[in-house]
């Protein structure tokens, strides 16, 4: 599932399980709210990102519950103010800062991980 230009919006309390590839993904979307959502994948399974953040802002992922095979969360170019708390990462590559540093252009990350059960 895909928000793409999206302001002041929430996801809350659903599930999504065994997508092909990445669960959700966020690309300028500023204000957003994350509660209480379970995303599940086998372990096994490539490219199934939990959720995929790119030019985000004002980010805030609570209480939720992220398995997949790979990235539980990757943060990529451009986000920034984003409160991680509360979140079970298992199995799956945890929370990944991903593809930074390739390209010049590419814009910092800010981030904030609070109770976390994997890191950067």
């Amino acid at each position: 599932m895909g928000f793409a230009f999206v302001n002041n919006s929430r996801i809350n309390g659903i599930t999504s399980l065994n997508s092909k590839m990445g669960h959700f993904n966020f690309f300028s979307v500023h204000h957003f709210n994350i509660t209480d959502v379970t995303i599940t994948a086998p372990g096994d399974s490539p490219n199934t990102d939990g959720l995929k953040f790119g030019f985000c802002s004002n980010i805030n992922i609570t209480k939720t519950h992220i398995g997949t095979g790979d990235d539980c969360i990757a943060i990529l170019s451009g986000t920034t103010n984003m409160d991680i708390s509360n979140v079970n990462c298992g199995p799956g590559h945890g929370i990944s800062v991903g593809s930074l540093g390739k390209n010049k252009e590419e814009k910092d990350v800010n981030a904030w991980l609070n109770r976390k059960r994997h890191s950067i």
